[in-house]
């Protein structure tokens, strides 16, 4: 047994997220499909994890070396339980679209599936059970959740084509606007924020914390989806004359700029408490300043007070956002 094989996995499930060789096992007549590792995982939840096991063919019974089934296919085949969860709730599907990114290994890489094989395998599962697209976890996430978090543009498509319920917000509250906006600034997902407006989602829904998600939007300035710099294309970083252009977007959406969060905080308290001090500060200050300045000529008042009393520029002196501050230096009489 290898070393990295611990005691809440056996070799089974251990292969199978691995995508090792598998023929072998899947002869056994003793072969369990819903034996549990110790983190409840089945069979099919196992395979599910793997990211090579995924396009993973098997030879036919007869020995004859062509490879007719996928690994997955051959156990939905052999009846195992689709609508299975683990000891967090998840289902194949939760797996299926949680995908790590390939880690790389000089010894043995590992290659992402190829989408045809995701799809194939959604079909397989959605014809068995169709109602497990809907299945939260544990925490109340869906399938769909976790794409959006991935920020996964084919999977977010493949599975509301699939049935997906775009209008279901996450445990916290938020909507797929709200994972959306991280990246509105590529056209493909600005595209995909339309078509979640067309399926009904509010552009004002609210989440746990009361924040819309232009807050989302805001709280994202110049941050990509994985919160490294937004690049718009190669030696393009996001430029605080794109403002007026995105606001203008949200506007013509629908989008409340007056909405305030559960802390009574604005659009301008929330621009406010970026630390501009620091290594990104020349890339920040700019684009902070423009959405600030644009904010208040659309009517926000950066003298109203949230539920602390505070006003914006209290939280811009307490987060040294000096760019903000400059803004209501009065200049000297000549």
């Amino acid at each position: 047994m290898s070393s990295n094989v611990s005691i809440d996995l056996p070799i089974i499930h251990y292969v199978l997220q691995r995508g090792k060789v598998l023929g072998p096992f899947f002869q056994l007549p003793s072969l369990q499909l819903e034996y549990l590792d110790g983190h409840g995982c089945t069979l099919l939840l196992a395979a599910s994890k793997g990211i090579k096991t995924l396009g993973m063919k098997l030879e036919n019974s007869r020995g004859h070396g062509i490879a007719c089934k996928t690994v997955l296919e051959e156990l939905l085949d052999r009846g195992a339980n689709t609508a299975a969860q683990d000891k967090t709730g998840r289902t194949v599907l939760h797996h299926l679209f949680d995908r790590q990114d390939p880690v790389f290994d000089p010894i043995e890489p590992q290659n992402g599936p190829d989408e045809k094989y995701v799809e194939t395998t959604l079909r397989s599962i959605t014809l068995r059970n169709p109602n497990l697209v809907h299945t939260p976890d544990h925490y109340g996430n869906t399938p769909l959740h976790l794409a959006l978090e991935r920020h996964s543009l084919h999977d977010i498509n493949l599975l509301l084509e699939n049935g997906a319920d775009a209008l279901r917000p996450d445990h916290e509250g938020n909507t797929g606007l709200h994972y959306l906006v991280r990246s509105i600034q590529e056209s493909e997902c600005k595209d995909m924020f339309r078509k979640f407006l067309d399926l009904g989602v509010d552009i004002n829904s609210r989440n746990n914390e009361g924040e819309t998600p232009l807050f989302r939007y805001i709280a994202n300035t110049g941050l990509g989806p994985r919160g490294g710099l937004q690049f718009l294309g190669p030696g393009r970083i996001l430029d605080s004359k794109l403002t007026r252009p995105f606001f203008d977007f949200f506007r013509e959406n629908g989008a409340d700029f007056f909405a305030r969060s559960k802390g009574g905080s604005s659009l301008l308290h929330l621009l406010a408490s970026f630390e501009c001090a620091s290594r990104i500060q020349e890339v920040l200050s700019p684009i902070i300043v423009e959405r600030f300045k644009v904010l208040m000529s659309m009517g926000l008042d950066p003298m109203l007070e949230d539920l602390r009393q505070q006003t914006s520029l209290d939280i811009a002196a307490a987060c040294g956002n000096e760019a903000i501050l400059k803004l209501f230096e009065q200049k000297p009489l000549s």
